[in-house]
């Protein structure tokens, strides 16, 4: 037997308690504060899988919410996974600390002392020499991106994606994600091939966690950064087909559905709910 419940706010005072998992839609630029609202109260066991709207709105419950959030509590005596993955190359080579920050924790004023999109486009070597910060030029498409890594158990890692999606004229850098003063970020860069095997990883993360095989699953919900693939593949839903037919392949023919977001969220194990840039989010569901 399984219940789902829609809680829908525009502000975070908000309390339940339980050990759950669950289905999330913070509004555009609010994310981090939702996310830390939802651990706060379930603690950082809670498993979630989520996408970001491209607006500050979201609707649940024949309400429009702006601002706010959606999450969908699911309480299941079946078995639920979900998977939260980037699948993209960090180069250990290039990194930084971030030194200055801007008026919030999306705009990274310096790296290593320096103005912060010098350091970026001295790490692409020479693929960001056509943009001109003068004219607070968009390079969200570019496909390259920022991580901070964290040491797990065994010898595992877990990454968390920032894209840098604008370039000011002061040389700081706008991100999807929120940033601290003092992270060690490193460069990572991202492929076709890595972005079509990774609609089918995410979906094999999710099983495992979920310890669900083929015969007993039942369907899912797939979320995948449409910065990831529009900047791969265009908007055509011709050639965004791949994608799909990789996250067909290891879903075996049972049912989901599946969005483009503009940030996903989901969990790194032993550190909690996090937001990030070009990933994926999965929910799989069995019986």
């Amino acid at each position: 037997m399984s219940s789902i419940y829609l809680i829908s706010s525009s502000s975070y005072e908000w309390s339940f308690s339980a050990t759950l998992k669950g289905l999330v839609a913070p509004t555009k630029l609010k994310e981090e504060p939702i996310l830390e609202a939802i651990e706060y109260t379930f603690g950082k066991n809670v498993r979630i899988a989520g996408g970001t709207p491209g607006s500050p709105n979201v609707t649940a419950n024949d309400q429009v919410v702006k601002n706010g959030f959606v999450l969908a509590v699911i309480y299941a005596d079946t078995k639920i996974g979900v998977g939260f993955h980037a699948g993209i190359a960090v180069d250990s080579s290039k990194s930084g600390v971030v030194t200055a920050m801007g008026t919030t924790r999306r705009i990274i004023k310096e790296i290593n002392d320096r103005p912060a999109f010098e350091i970026y486009r001295k790490w692409a070597e020479g693929a960001l020499d056509d943009v001109n910060p003068a004219e607070s030029h968009a390079i969200w498409s570019r496909s390259f991106a920022l991580v901070r890594v964290y040491n797990l158990a065994g010898n595992d890692v877990g990454e968390k994606v920032v894209v840098p999606i604008k370039v000011n004229p002061d040389f700081s850098m706008v991100t999807g994600a929120d940033v601290s003063k003092g992270e060690h970020l490193y460069f990572a860069t991202a492929t076709k091939k890595a972005y079509i095997k990774r609609a089918g990883t995410i979906v094999q993360q999710a099983l495992v966690d979920g310890k669900i095989k083929y015969p007993g699953l039942a369907g899912g919900v797939h979320y995948y950064c449409r910065g990831a693939a529009f900047s791969q593949f265009g908007k055509n839903k011709d050639n965004l087909q791949v994608l799909v037919n990789e996250t067909n392949k290891k879903m075996k023919g049972r049912p989901y559905v599946g969005t483009f977001t503009a940030g996903e969220q989901g969990n790194i194990t032993g550190y909690g709910i996090f937001m990030g840039n070009l990933t994926s989010a999965m929910a799989v569901f069995g019986f």
